[in-house]
């Protein structure tokens, strides 16, 4: 069985896993940033379920896919919801610092052309990977102690622009390669972010 395979299965059924018991927890608790985060993973899951299906089905990866690329950059959409949600309860001052981290992460996401070729994809995630950074960044400066899933937010985010950086360099994805370490290193801090979520809403 091709790596490929093994390694989008995996994703997918951690990140449906982590989408069911966050869903819970969200009812349980009634909780907005379990329930947020639900549909993040949800979002991040049937994108990858979109390629697994096509490769498992057509004996290769879709050419073109912007079916899960879409479903990829909908999950950025609810995990910047969430932190929105904190970053208007605290509402730092504006930061030079931040905004300049901000606007060169922007810039790797355009040369990279990150969930594209289409410029309106890339730019789309130029403008959220950038708004990220700067919300992250600016709240960390003014947090007395930093907040894991902001941490977590900015690494994930990291590894998701090395994802395709490295991908332009693999051509056989069927044997375990860099491409698929780093792959999973992303899936394991996307659930990360559940744990993280919890112990701030710990009382």
């Amino acid at each position: 069985m091709s790596f490929e395979i093994i390694d989008n299965l995996f994703q997918v059924l951690v990140l449906g896993c982590m989408a069911v018991l966050s869903f819970v927890l969200a009812f349980r608790r009634h909780s907005r940033s379990c329930l947020i985060l639900a549909f993040g993973y949800a979002s991040f899951m049937m994108g990858t379920l979109y390629y697994l299906l096509h490769l498992v089905i057509m004996g290769y990866g879709p050419q073109i896919f912007y079916v899960a690329e879409c479903s990829w950059m909908a999950s950025y959409f609810f995990f910047i919801s969430l932190e929105i949600l904190y970053w208007e309860t605290l509402r730092p001052p504006f930061s030079p610092a931040a905004l300049a981290a901000a606007l060169s992460v922007a810039g790797i996401v355009l040369l990279a052309q990150v969930f594209g070729p289409s410029p309106l994809m890339y730019g789309t995630v130029a403008f959220t990977f950038g708004g990220l950074t700067y919300l992250c960044l600016s709240a960390l400066r003014e947090e007395k102690r930093p907040r894991l899933y902001e941490l977590s937010l900015l690494w994930e985010m990291a590894l998701q622009i090395l994802l395709f950086v490295v991908s332009g360099y693999i051509r056989d994805y069927t044997h375990f390669n860099l491409y698929h370490f780093v792959d999973i290193l992303l899936t394991l801090s996307l659930v990360g972010f559940l744990p993280h979520v919890l112990h701030e809403e710990a009382p």
